[in-house]
């Protein structure tokens, strides 16, 4: 059921559009764009060479899918950036986690002492 209108502003290469959009509860978010937009667009299709041709603003724009190569380059991109982005998290726990033994440590100078003592006897 939708509930809510949103205007969602893309871009895709030097195509630029607004498009008011329903809402609906989903797992993922994905802008799903129908008959009605391509019919304002004045949308055409060359389906042989998987190619869409759209109107908008007085000018004429072709939009053209990913060769296989572009496809999996972006996947690759894609990749490294969420493992790039595990481990500025990872890092943003452990700077946490020091923050918090700081923290506690100096609340509590006297274990910091047997700490220390232990550490010590120890080495």
């Amino acid at each position: 059921m939708v509930t809510k209108h949103v205007l969602i502003s893309f871009l895709i290469e030097k195509y630029k559009d607004d498009v008011l959009c329903d809402m609906i509860s989903m797992h993922a978010s994905h802008l799903l764009l129908g008959r009605p937009w391509q019919f304002d667009r004045k949308d055409k299709r060359d389906e042989l060479k998987n190619r869409y041709f759209l109107e908008n603003d007085g000018r004429t724009y072709t939009l053209a899918s990913l060769s296989p190569k572009q496809v999996y380059e972006d996947q690759l991109k894609l990749k490294k950036k969420s493992e790039v982005e595990m481990v500025i998290q990872q890092c943003e726990v452990v700077v946490t986690m020091q923050k918090y033994i700081r923290k506690w440590l100096v609340r509590h100078a006297y274990l910091k002492l047997l700490l220390a003592i232990i550490f010590i006897q120890c080495c």
